[in-house]
């Protein structure tokens, strides 16, 4: 009995089961995959497949529309995979090319429970009205992102880094969250961004400041 025969044996579910879990470790394998048969090769087109697939491996922004990255990427989007939401999230919004379409997917990757998502909403409403500035301090001090600000911040850092910036207008104001406390008590201003436990800021606005003191020069926003 040849390898073909073995593998259409295996139901289909489980076949694609074991493509999703190669997608999710790397492109690279489930190109691999793809090639070993006919059969993996049709399969490896589930939209199951590409919702969990990793991203790694590819460009955040491929320089051609058409290749096979980009046909890869855009695959993932339709196919509600969070981490390509998040990733049109940035480059929409941060870009300037499409500040609505940027929001919108926002949403969907935050209801996927992106973590990084969740970070971003929590920026931008920092920018807006006193109930979004609330909702962003609440945000930011979610359960979610309790010791993960460091790296949602330098996963943000990296896409905007790759990118011609065009920050929105109501970013490029000045946003002070916490007028409680001075800049004397606010000791992070001196430091090294925190790339571990962020607890020792006890105030939630404060915390936020902290984010913003960071996170704006990179973008080329001053405070």
């Amino acid at each position: 009995m040849n390898t073909h025969t073995h593998i259409l044996s295996i139901p289909d579910e489980l076949l694609i089961n074991v493509l999703a879990f190669l997608g999710a470790s790397s492109y690279s394998e489930l190109l691999k995959a793809k090639t070993i048969c006919k059969t993996f090769n049709q399969l490896s087109q589930d939209d199951y497949i590409y919702e969990r697939a990793s991203l790694q491996d590819i460009d955040v922004v491929p320089w051609q529309k058409n290749n096979e990255q980009s046909i890869f990427l855009k695959r993932c989007t339709n196919s509600h995979n969070s981490e390509a939401l998040y990733r049109h999230v940035v480059v929409e919004y941060f870009s300037g090319r499409d500040y609505e379409i940027g929001l919108e997917y926002l949403e969907k990757a935050k209801k996927l429970g992106h973590v990084g998502a969740l970070y971003v909403f929590g920026i931008i409403s920092l920018f807006g009205n006193s109930e979004l500035k609330k909702n962003g301090v609440e945000i930011l001090n979610h359960d979610m992102l309790k010791g993960r600000l460091w790296k949602c911040r330098g996963e943000l850092i990296e896409i905007i880094n790759k990118l011609w910036t065009n920050i929105p207008p109501n970013m490029k104001n000045v946003v002070v969250c916490c007028s409680i406390h001075n800049d004397n008590q606010k000791n992070w201003k001196s430091t090294w961004p925190v790339n571990d436990c962020d607890d020792y800021v006890e105030c939630e606005a404060c915390k936020c400041d902290r984010e913003l003191d960071y996170l704006m020069p990179c973008i080329d926003i001053r405070r």
